[in-house]
């Protein structure tokens, strides 16, 4: 399967075999919920905002929930932001690749100014900030109802003992839209491989639909193997 891909940094080619490193995110996929007010286990740094549990409203790429995001409607005039946030322990020197997918739904697509952000920020053992990876993740020409990979990758700074990864919803305007998140990564060096659908074949990728069935059928009747 193909996917967008916006990068800062190395960007992997998507269906190649990787060396991948171990996956540092707990919950990466947004597989369970909770506890309590906390939106996702395992992301319980800090969160604001409107940031949900979904599993029915789009088809998760790993898995069977995602990560729901959207403004707060705070009103005019007034930004509206939601984020997730993980603290991950690092190493300075060390190269680090953060990797998300994102899908702009064509229900609920985003406002003209709002726009999303991954991004990784260093901090030291007193909390104060390094440098950070910044990443635009989705704006309001991101291709919709598809996955769209987006990965950002840098070393991290001397002095850096953990890395705070988010993903932030930045509303203007009170405008509307959501955006929907699967199958992140934080990893010491490459992401990991990450495997290919093989029915998916004609556009749009990331989406199987009447297009792969009959662009396999034109292949088939012309004697393609």
């Amino acid at each position: 399967m193909m996917k967008t891909l916006t990068a800062l940094g190395a960007v992997g080619v998507l269906g190649m075999q990787a060396v991948a490193g171990t996956n540092l995110l707990a919950n990466p996929s947004f597989e369970t919920p909770g506890p309590g007010v906390i939106p996702f286990a395992g992301w319980t740094s800090q969160f604001f905002g409107n940031v949900e549990f979904s599993d029915a409203e789009v088809t998760a790429l790993d898995g069977v929930a995602v990560c729901k995001t959207y403004g707060t409607f705070p009103g005019p005039g007034v930004q509206g932001d939601s984020g997730l946030i993980q603290r991950i322990p690092v190493t300075p020197g060390q190269q680090y690749t953060a990797t998300i997918n994102v899908l702009n739904s064509s229900i609920d697509p985003l406002g003209p100014d709002n726009l999303c952000l991954w991004l990784v920020q260093w901090k030291d053992s007193g909390g104060a900030s390094l440098g950070e990876l910044n990443v635009q993740a989705a704006n309001p020409a991101t291709p919709q109802d598809q996955w769209n990979q987006v990965v950002a990758t840098g070393v991290a700074p001397a002095g850096a003992t953990h890395g705070d990864v988010f993903l932030l919803f930045l509303q203007f305007n009170n405008q509307s839209g959501a955006i929907f998140w699967d199958d992140a990564s934080f990893v010491e060096g490459e992401p990991p491989a990450t495997s290919c659908n093989v029915a998916d074949i004609a556009e749009p990728f990331g989406l199987l639909d009447l297009n792969d069935i009959t662009a396999f059928i034109s292949a088939f009747t012309a004697g393609c193997p």
